[in-house]
């Protein structure tokens, strides 16, 4: 007996039998590293925030995956060039990869506000991405951790919890939140 399975079957058999993803979506500007008002446009300005990395690299050994969803408007302004902007990225995933903290997958908008592009937050399509790329995922561990309301809304669009913190401020309760979650 010859068992075939036509492709699409067997994406969905290989999904069922795989874990599903937790994940955790971070702010980068005002949550990872400090923010600026006139923004960050050279690795030089790129100032992460205390025990981010400590903080974050719990959640990567629960096993959550870790992306970055950013607006990155100083690309569409001019500010920084798409090299600058990978520059940055690549160190901060270094940096926190040498610490034991995972980030899987950087998103970003380049796009100023006024060019009304779908993958600028508060719209959806950066976690809707991610969340495709990252499937299956078990969306009621899914988190998302910013310092605006524009990073929040997508989150709260998509029925993913979110957490609002202040600019600057300590992942650590954030953290804690999330892994106390896990333990009810």
């Amino acid at each position: 007996m010859d068992l075939e399975l036509h492709e699409e079957e067997y994406n969905l058999l290989k999904k069922s039998i795989h874990v599903k993803n937790k994940i955790v979506f971070l702010d980068r500007d005002g949550t990872i590293n400090e923010l600026k008002t006139d923004y960050v446009k050279k690795l030089s300005e790129f100032i992460i925030l205390p025990n981010v990395s400590k903080y974050l690299s719990k959640l990567t050994s629960a096993g959550f995956k870790l992306i970055i969803i950013t607006n990155q408007s100083a690309v569409g302004r001019g500010l920084i060039s798409l090299d600058e902007l990978d520059k940055i990225h690549k160190f901060l995933t270094k940096k926190f990869f040498d610490e034991k903290c995972i980030i899987n997958k950087i998103f970003f908008c380049p796009h100023v506000p006024n060019d009304l592009c779908p993958c600028r937050k508060p719209k959806t399509l950066l976690f809707e991405k991610a969340l495709d790329e990252l499937s299956p995922v078990d969306i009621e561990n899914c988190w998302m951790i910013g310092d605006s309301e524009s990073d929040i809304l997508p989150a709260k669009k998509l029925q993913i919890k979110s957490i609002l913190i202040k600019n600057n401020q300590s992942l650590e309760e954030s953290v804690n939140k999330i892994l106390d979650s896990m333990s009810k």
